[in-house]
């Protein structure tokens, strides 16, 4: 079987936990849902997430709520 729904709410992912799963986005496929809403999530960790979507076509609904999202971060993921 393969993944294709990742719910990671209120884990406290934080940047660092970010980073991780910034790259392993980078070689995923498969997956259409990444749910992380309430994670402390803040400029850093959103710029990595950012960095992984450009190679990630199957990625369709993300879900960020409740983050520490401010412009810069949200800039990044406009791109």
């Amino acid at each position: 079987s393969t993944l294709v729904r990742l719910n990671l709410v209120s884990n406290n992912i934080e940047d660092g936990g970010a980073q991780y799963l910034a790259k392993a986005l980078q070689f995923n496929s498969r997956l259409t849902h990444l749910l992380l809403s309430d994670n402390q999530i803040a400029g850093n960790g959103f710029r990595q997430l950012a960095s992984a979507f450009p190679g990630n076509f199957s990625l369709t609904f993300l879900d960020l709520r409740n983050n520490l999202i401010q412009d810069d971060g949200m800039s990044q993921l406009a791109l």
